[in-house]
């Protein structure tokens, strides 16, 4: 040990005790960190495509995206069923998604992408000449 430690462990004279020494106490996620694992780590993000349809319902949608997870939503569906219907839905996901704090982008004619809290969608805009 001497030559590891470069010098030779000092025991205290009998009868005394060693010097105090502080003792910390770590939560599970400080300890979990301490051993490098990355913070909050709990699942993987899932990016699904969903299709609007009156079987998958916006709350559906919600509780999806409020999870966690990204959704490429297909509008093509509803859009030749019922545009009205589309427009309501559509309205209501926007309502429920943004009370959140989430996020939605139209991607072409049919799709939306919408994200959970905490991811940023960056929006560009078109240049004229079709850039």
């Amino acid at each position: 040990m001497k030559k590891i430690f470069g010098r030779e462990k000092i025991e205290p004279p009998s009868g005394e005790e060693g010097p105090s020494v502080p003792v910390e106490e770590f939560s599970e996620t400080e300890a979990r960190e301490a051993e490098g694992e990355p913070p909050g780590l709990v699942e993987p993000i899932r990016v699904m495509r969903r299709e609007l349809t009156p079987s998958i319902g916006v709350d559906d949608l919600v509780d999806t995206v409020q999870g966690g997870d990204i959704v490429i939503l297909d509008m093509a569906p509803l859009m030749d069923e019922d545009p009205q219907a589309l427009r309501d839905s559509i309205d209501r996901l926007k309502r429920k998604i943004r009370g959140f704090g989430g996020n939605m982008a139209r991607l072409t004619d049919s799709l939306i992408l919408i994200v959970p809290m905490l991811v940023d969608i960056e929006f560009r805009r078109r240049r004229p000449g079709g850039e």
